[in-house]
């Protein structure tokens, strides 16, 4: 057990969202899009139509597992397909490199931005706006 002296305090303070009218704990923001707080706060996704925090992070995490399992099951759709065609040097064979680099950029940003912010128990929001936090790592 951790023993502390006696004069040890701890400010925990609390922001107050001027828009909801209350408290906020630690790690919580108030989305101006949702118009609500959310606790663990990470970002508003566009493509969900909602806010990813605390109750549904590791929905979102499956949700671009998914997209990802999605996007690699395509293309090797496409790669059969032109392969049958006989159209690899055809202009068809740009577009899939196209697609080849989103899909490889996606991958890698999920690899080396989203899984180590995960293992981290760190968000979005507290990555881009460290300077704003108000509590240590």
């Amino acid at each position: 057990a951790l023993l502390l002296p006696a004069s040890f305090s701890v400010q925990t303070d609390l922001r107050f969202c001027e828009t909801c009218g209350q408290s906020q704990p630690l790690r919580c923001k108030h989305c101006s899009i949702c118009d609500h707080c959310v606790l663990t706060f990470d970002h508003h996704c566009d493509w969900l139509g909602t806010c990813i925090g605390e109750g549904n992070r590791w929905l979102f995490g499956w949700y671009m597992q998914a997209q990802l399992i999605e996007s690699g099951c395509c293309l090797r759709a496409i790669a059969a397909h032109l392969d049958q065609e006989g159209v690899l040097e055809s202009p068809d064979m740009a577009i899939f490199g196209i697609l080849l680099c989103l899909f490889t950029s996606l991958t890698i940003f999920t690899s080396f931005q989203i899984f180590p912010q995960a293992l981290a128990n760190i968000t979005t929001w507290e990555v881009l706006r460290w300077d704003r936090v108000l509590f240590c790592f």
